[in-house]
């Protein structure tokens, strides 16, 4: 099962649809369920530092910069770290090399209430 999650940057009135996958990240013996952003145009895979900081992953930083959502560029410290990422019904699994983000790397998205953008069109008759 997919989700697309719709967010609304602070600055900028457009809508920013985003297809994510519920997983289970797993290390250190410890399992933490996400909701993974499906980016095909991204060059890397990125954890944030409260999902490693929950299973205990812990390691030295390296400075980035990188392109984030709203096409700004963005320095912060990584940790390299490897983890197993799981399909939700534990069928499929994978060992990743990944690289912690903070949390303010998206910038100043907001999630979107999907349900009441679709009942506020269907009052107006777009659906």
């Amino acid at each position: 099962m997919t989700h697309t999650s719709t967010l609304r940057g602070e600055h900028c009135s457009e809508l920013v649809s985003l297809l994510t996958i519920p997983v289970w990240i797993n290390a250190n013996g410890k399992k933490v369920k996400i909701n993974a952003v499906l980016d095909d145009a991204s060059t890397g895979t990125f954890l944030n530092e409260e999902v490693t900081g929950a299973l205990g992953i812990w390691s030295h930083y390296e400075k980035v910069t990188v392109s984030v959502l709203n096409e700004t560029l963005e320095s912060f410290d990584i940790i390299p770290v490897k983890v197993t990422l799981e399909i939700v019904d534990g069928r499929t699994s994978m060992d990743l090399n990944v690289h912690t983000c903070p949390r303010n790397v998206t910038g100043s998205y907001k999630v979107v209430n999907w349900n009441f953008v679709q009942e506020q069109a269907a009052a107006f008759s777009f659906i």
